[in-house]
């Protein structure tokens, strides 16, 4: 194991745009700060919206990426259609802005390979069209603009962007390792002075670098220690009630974990058998990314953060997690023995004392969680 080597982390911090100013407003800041450039991308979110018999659109929504000199992308400024009670729906669409819709991910996918993010509305979609060997359709003079294929059934819109859907700002870091308290800080600080502020609905998602993990003797672990905590790490971090796609895991999940043979599988095999229990993206903590074969997310995502501007709190959050991963990798708890509540187990995994002491202050006179904790995780 690599334990004592910093775990490689990449943050999604969900922030908001002031009235008259957008995600891209933050974008340029980041970039003019490090002498880099902006780069207006598209980014693809999944958003629940029946209409017609479909069961909901996926959308291409229009994002920022701040590159340096050399190139590398640093963070992207992006939607997040989780975010909506801030925002006035009322308002005017924001000129130039846009989303292309559709009912299948992989005319999106299409789109993003042939077709222009820098492109207006009106003609964004005309790559799409000669791909389909059809002419783009502009509705109500353009409000809207459709491909269709040669039957005539549709296959991507560009829609005007909803009111203020342009102030969600979801800032999302490249993986960092030693730098990540300068990076933080500094995109922080940058977002502070543009009057960006922390929406209703936001969370912190941390992505944990997932190599480590790629055992199922450490699943297991994982499973458990998580599986057992979950409702007491949620009340210690203050999880945000408003905050929407959280959840637990399947009940299948924890009975994998509690098979006495899965430990001694192999990683293919234990991928195949955690698949077929059906874990899902939007929970408390994703691991579909690391059993998925997308080798640029190959990740742990850490859901339950509340949203924060607070640099200290964010960072402790993160070293909060890495002790308890570091745990899980190491295998340095029998997870078949009785757990003891989740102050004493924080105060074995290795965190300063100084973090240590944050977190109990943090905690409390708060219940510890019932020595049935995994029995009630695999219940719920």
């Amino acid at each position: 194991m690599t334990s004592a080597l910093p775990w490689k982390v990449g943050l999604e911090l969900e922030l908001l745009a002031p009235a008259g100013s957008s995600r891209e407003s933050l974008a340029n800041e980041i970039a003019r700060s490090c002498d880099g450039q902006v780069k207006r991308i598209f980014y693809s979110q999944a958003e629940f919206a029946p209409l017609d018999g479909t069961t909901g659109f996926e959308n291409l929504t229009l994002g920022f990426a701040v590159e340096n000199e050399a190139g590398e992308i640093l963070v992207k400024c992006v939607d997040d259609l989780t975010l909506v009670d801030d925002l006035d729906a009322s308002q005017e669409p924001l000129a130039g802005w846009y989303r292309i819709l559709s009912d299948d991910q992989r005319f999106l996918s299409l789109i993003e390979m042939h077709c222009d993010a820098k492109a207006d509305q009106l003609n964004v979609l005309e790559p799409l069209a000669r791909l389909f060997g059809v002419d783009r359709q502009i509705i109500d003079d353009g409000p809207l603009t459709r491909v269709s294929d040669q039957r005539g059934t549709s296959v991507a819109m560009a829609v005007s962007l909803p009111g203020e859907r342009h102030r969600p700002c979801e800032l999302i870091t490249a993986p960092m390792t030693s730098d990540r308290e300068e990076q933080i800080r500094h995109y922080l600080t940058l977002a502070e002075n543009l009057s960006f502020s922390v929406p209703v609905e936001a969370a912190i998602h941390i992505h944990f670098d997932a190599e480590r993990l790629k055992s199922a003797a450490v699943m297991k672990t994982l499973i458990k220690v998580f599986g057992h905590y979950r409702s007491d790490i949620k009340r210690l971090v203050g999880t945000n009630p408003n905050c929407r796609r959280l959840g637990n895991w399947p009940r299948a999940i924890y009975r994998l974990a509690s098979n006495a043979d899965f430990p001694a599988l192999d990683w293919d095999e234990a991928v195949k058998k955690l698949r077929e229990a059906k874990p899902v993206k939007f929970c408390d903590f994703n691991i579909v990314n690391l059993l998925s074969e997308n080798v640029e997310k190959n990740t742990f995502e850490v859901r339950v953060i509340p949203g924060s501007m607070d640099a200290d709190f964010i960072l402790k959050t993160v070293r909060l997690f890495e002790a308890l991963l570091k745990t899980c990798a190491t295998q340095q708890i029998d997870v078949d023995q009785r757990f003891p509540g989740l102050m004493d187990f924080i105060a074995e995994i290795g965190l300063t004392d100084e973090d240590m002491e944050y977190w109990t202050s943090l905690w409390e006179a708060k219940p510890k969680h019932g020595k049935f904790g995994f029995l009630k995780a695999l219940k719920s």
